[in-house]
């Protein structure tokens, strides 16, 4: 009986959170005005993509560090409907849908349950959507993300050569969206040196040839300025913050995300270690999404891959919790379950708590709740 409410109450909020960000996303997406310097940044590379002109040059003041991925993407959609800010901006909703779908497939798929997997991906979006960033802010992250996740799939779902190589693909292809994708590329190094030999060689190479060969090529493509934009620049302006890592550890990995956090720290106590097998490749994406949240010079930045990954790793880890104290004498399967699904209620209400009052005011002017 319980486990049965909680899987319609866990439904329902699901479904109220995605209605949430999608009203949020629509009600943003066609502002001609630029939310953030990155979004005005990634529209004049993009134009200028579809004009032939220089796409880098010469820094007149701080810029953002942009890699060519999102304008190139945003290159076709430019050419047909022309240089407008929301169709930047819509490249990064679809993304972030998507990215959405895939974290709740993966979940789906070590779970075996779509309620699991529908709850994840909600937790991405009013995550990432509402707290990281604006929904369907043209930023690269949400888009780097996706191939992130896509190419963690492909390694952890295939066997051979082949999977490990299509993985290096997208791992490749998204450091050219984001340089937050070294981190990522580095975890699946990790995760294939303890796996397979064979693999490991095989993804090692296929991501060597084509960072290494693709950075070559884009650096004569695009001139000097490209290096300093998308590294020299952003290297030189980084700046170590004991006080903003510590507020990125208490604040969001033990505050906000607490409940995935402790969870996944739990896991580590199991018999059947986390960090071992196939699956143990979410482990080694979360650890390298923290990493990159420390590493990160942005709130959203820091935010974004850690809300994604931990809505997976932090799900998988509690089934495995629970089934673990569910297989001692005495304990029930079901009220393991039921103690996941009110976890996830709970973790969903902790990020609807984080999001600025403002918006859910806008929201409740919108639907007559308020005056």
């Amino acid at each position: 009986m319980a486990q049965g409410i909680l899987r319609v109450f866990i439904g329902v909020l699901s479904l109220l959170a995605v209605a949430t960000f999608l009203f949020f996303a629509m009600r943003d997406i066609e502002s001609d005005n630029a939310a953030h310097p990155t979004e005005a940044a990634m529209l004049e590379h993009a134009e200028r993509m579809v004009e032939g002109k220089q796409v880098y040059s010469e820094p007149m003041g701080a810029e953002p560090a942009i890699m060519p991925g999102l304008p190139a993407v945003s290159y076709f959609l430019i050419r047909e409907w022309g240089a407008h800010l929301w169709v930047v901006r819509f490249v990064s909703l679809v993304a972030l849908l998507l990215l959405a779908g895939v974290i709740g497939a993966i979940v789906g798929t070590e779970c075996g349950s779509w309620t699991y997997a529908l709850a994840s991906g909600s937790i991405v979006l009013i995550g990432a959507g509402l707290l990281g960033m604006i929904p369907g802010l043209a930023r690269p992250e949400a888009l780097m993300l996706l191939l992130v996740a896509l190419g963690f799939m492909l390694m952890r779902y295939t066997e051979g050569i082949i999977g490990a190589i299509l993985g290096a693909i997208f791992l490749s292809a998204g450091f050219f969206v984001d340089q937050q994708a070294a981190w990522f590329a580095a975890g699946a190094y990790v995760a294939m040196a303890l796996e397979s030999r064979r693999r490991l060689v095989a993804y090692a190479v296929t991501l060597g040839v084509l960072v290494g060969g693709g950075y070559a090529y884009l650096s004569y493509l695009f001139g000097p300025w490209f290096n300093f934009a998308v590294f020299d620049g952003p290297l030189h302006a980084l700046r170590y913050s004991a006080g903003e890592e510590l507020r990125f550890l208490s604040g969001h990995l033990l505050g906000t995300l607490g409940i995935f956090t402790i969870t996944i720290l739990l896991s580590f106590a199991l018999h059947a270690r986390p960090w071992y097998g196939k699956g143990g490749i979410w482990l080694y994406m979360g650890a390298t999404a923290v990493l990159a949240g420390l590493s990160a010079t942005t709130a959203s930045q820091a935010l974004l891959p850690t809300i994604v990954v931990l809505s997976a790793l932090g799900t998988i880890s509690m089934q495995r919790v629970t089934r673990h104290l569910a297989a001692w004498g005495g304990s029930e399967k079901h009220g393991g379950e039921c103690v996941v699904l009110a976890a996830l209620a709970l973790q969903i209400f902790v990020l609807c708590a984080s999001v600025p009052a403002d918006r859910w005011m806008s929201l409740a002017r919108t639907i007559g709740l308020v005056a």
